[in-house]
C-alpha cells in the first residue's frame, strides 16, 4: 500500500501554512526556538494531522494490520513530566499514548513507511541519507538525538502545554532536549488520534529529523500523518 500526499489538499493547506509569520521581536523570541534550521521550519502547522483527521471523518476507515511487527523489539512510549495539564488533557494524553504505542509497533505503520514515495521514488525528503526501511528502524529503535539513552526501544519525552494566541506555531522542540512544547490554542481541539499524530511529529524532531525541503514529504510530517490516520482507524474499530 503506497502512501501519497493529496496534492489538492496540500495546495489548500499551503495557503494557511505559509501565511506570513509574526515578526519575532525580543519579547517573542521564545516562540521561535532554534530547533530547526529556519524560522519557517518552526511553523509546526500539523497539515499532516489535520488532513488525516478530515479524511477519517469523511470516508470509511480502510482495513489495516495492527498486529505487532516482531522484526524488532517492542517499542514502549513512556512520557515523563507534564506541565500545565488539566485533568481532561491528562486523560486525552493517556489515550493518545496508548494509540501511539499500538500504531508505532504495528505492521500497518511499517508497510506505510516502506511504501512512502517522494519524487516517484520510495523515499522521504530530508531523509538524512536513510532508506525508508532505515527510517522505520530508527523510529523503532527510538534513539532521541543528544540524549544519553541511546537505542533503548523507548520513546522518552516530556510534554509542556503553553498558550500563545497570535502565532501559527502549534508546537516546537529543541534537538538534544527531551521536551515537546504544544500550543493549547491548537492542541486543545485535537482528539486523541490527532494528539498522537502531533506528538509523533514532534518526537521525530527529537530524533533529529527535520523538514527543510518539502514539508508534507518529510519524516515528521509524513509519519505524523500516518500515525494520526492509523490512530483514527483504531478508534473507529472501538479502541
Amino acid at each position: 500500500m503506497k502512501t501519497q500526499i493529496n496534492p489538492v489538499l496540500f495546495a489548500i493547506a499551503t495557503v494557511f501554512i505559509y501565511a506570513p509569520p509574526p515578526v519575532a521581536s525580543a519579547a517573542h523570541l521564545g516562540d521561535f526556538p532554534c530547533s530547526h534550521s529556519t524560522e519557517s521550519d518552526i511553523q509546526e502547522q500539523q497539515f499532516a494531522v489535520a488532513t488525516a483527521s478530515r479524511t477519517a471523518t469523511s470516508t470509511p476507515s480502510p482495513s489495516f494490520d495492527f498486529s505487532a511487527d516482531t522484526s524488532l523489539p517492542f517499542l514502549t512510549v513512556r512520557p515523563g513530566q507534564t506541565k500545565n495539564y488539566t485533568p481532561a488533557m491528562q486523560a486525552k494524553l493517556e489515550k493518545a499514548i496508548r494509540l501511539m504505542e499500538v500504531v508505532l509497533n504495528s505492521k500497518a505503520l511499517h508497510d506505510k513507511i516502506d511504501a512512502f514515495t517522494y519524487k516517484n521514488k520510495q523515499q522521504f525528503s530530508d531523509n538524512r541519507g536513510q532508506t525508508n526501511e532505515q527510517i522505520y528502524d530508527s523510529i523503532r529503535e527510538t534513539n532521541e538525538g543528544g540524549t544519553q539513552n541511546g537505542i533503548d526501544y523507548t520513546a522518552d519525552f516530556n510534554h509542556r502545554l503553553y498558550y500563545k494566541r497570535f502565532t501559527k506555531v502549534v508546537g516546537y522542540t529543541y534537538f538534544g532536549d527531551t521536551w515537546i512544547n504544544s500550543n493549547t490554542k491548537y492542541v486543545n481541539g485535537y482528539d486523541e488520534a490527532d494528539l498522537a499524530g502531533h506528538l509523533s511529529h514532534e518526537w521525530t524532531h527529537l530524533m533529529g529529523y527535520q523538514h527543510v525541503q518539502t514539508f508534507p514529504y518529510s519524516v515528521p510530517y509524513a509519519v505524523g500523518e500516518m500515525v494520526a490516520e492509523l490512530a483514527h482507524a483504531l478508534i473507529a474499530q472501538g479502541f
